[in-house]
């Protein structure tokens, strides 16, 4: 009886540590590779071209519906994806610079690991809900912030903020 309990103990000690190295060779292939976008944790908002940034979200060269446009706002010039194919995206793209007709809403994904880029954002949000925009913005890691890009689930995506004085 004495060796079942032990055959027992042994039997879930080896379960628990089978599963949590199973999760963590998990957890370490998912962060560093997405299978829908090929996306990596490597920022590349930094010091970087914006086409660098922008090609990091391998939208497929065929996309039409998407178009870069640059927002010139008091002392900042702001270099966006729109996605034409959403009404935020369209109203924005036909609107620059100027307060939309009728209320505008525009989702903006951001990537939470670059507080850079992160705060380049929220600017960006506020300037924009000072036009007459209504923001919701969805903060995302790496990983899915490309792969929301990828699958084009946005108005409009920031792709570079610039200082024109």
């Amino acid at each position: 009886m004495k060796f079942h309990i032990i055959l027992s103990c042994l039997t879930m000690l080896l379960i628990a540590l089978s599963g949590a190295a199973v999760k963590t060779l998990n957890a370490n292939f998912v962060s560093s590779a997405d299978a829908v976008s090929s996306a990596t944790l490597q920022n590349a908002y930094g010091g970087k071209d914006y086409n660098v940034f922008l090609n990091g979200f391998q939208i497929p060269a065929s996309e039409k519906q998407i178009e870069v446009i640059t927002l010139y706002l008091d002392n900042k010039a702001y270099i966006l994806l729109a996605n034409t194919a959403k009404p935020g995206g369209l109203t924005l793209t036909e609107k620059l610079n100027s307060r939309p007709a009728s209320p505008a809403a525009l989702s903006i994904p951001y990537d939470t690991s670059d507080p850079v880029y992160e705060a380049h954002t929220r600017e960006l949000s506020k300037e924009l809900t000072r036009l007459g925009y209504t923001i919701t913005l969805h903060p995302y890691n790496s990983v899915h912030f490309r792969s929301m890009a990828h699958s084009l689930h946005f108005d409009i995506i920031l792709l570079e903020a610039r200082s024109l004085s």
